[in-house]
């Protein structure tokens, strides 16, 4: 985070609308390119600024532009991984006046994942309520939905089989000595003192 990159941005996105003014191939050279080699890793996730970037054609915060999820993020950078928003709850995250409900839409036909929305349970519930209405009205297709979860489910299922492996190594390793793991154990729960060599 924050995709496509806040590094010289003056002003706090969670108090105020930002926007990045640097030339487009400054931000290409310089801000882009820790993105760049990101994008290449699988599986991942990405967080969007909320920054509008007047100079890559985008005037509006990012989450709400195919430009940069679709066309620069997936196209451009080939990433395949989760773009997930910032918090829709802050300024920056608010779009002239559009109203909450609005802004849920807007940002998840910009192509986000997922919506991360904070500090209010009330617009977490709004903006469920929002999606589903809108699936179900054929106001957001459903294919969209699909592809998206699809992604979620499959990084968790990768996250599911690294935990596996990481609960089989700790057996291994308790397998392989038991009396020291025993009490490296025992250490942590504060029954016995700090081990020391040859214990």
């Amino acid at each position: 985070k924050h995709f496509p990159g806040i590094g010289s941005i003056s002003g706090d996105s969670h108090l105020q609308t930002t926007q990045q003014t640097e030339p487009a191939k400054v931000i290409w050279n310089k801000h882009l390119l820790p993105f760049r080699k990101f994008s290449q890793l699988q599986p991942s996730a990405m967080m969007l600024s909320h920054a509008s970037y007047p100079t890559l054609g985008i005037p509006e915060p990012a989450p709400f532009s195919k430009k940069i999820s679709a066309s620069l993020l997936r196209n451009k950078l080939s990433y395949k991984g989760l773009i997930i928003t910032d918090d829709l709850m802050m300024i920056g995250a608010q779009k002239d006046s559009m109203p909450f409900q609005e802004r849920v839409l807007k940002v998840f036909r910009g192509g986000s994942d997922m919506l991360l929305i904070a500090w209010s349970s009330s617009n977490q519930r709004l903006a469920q309520k929002t999606l589903v209405d809108a699936f179900k009205n054929g106001t957001l297709p459903m294919s969209e939905l699909n592809s998206r979860v699809e992604k979620i489910l499959q990084i968790k299922s990768w996250l599911a089989e690294k935990q596996q492996e990481v609960q089989k190594q700790k057996a291994r390793n308790i397998a392989s000595d038991p009396e020291l793991n025993l009490k490296k154990i025992l250490q942590k729960l504060g029954l016995v003192s700090g081990l020391s060599a040859g214990q």
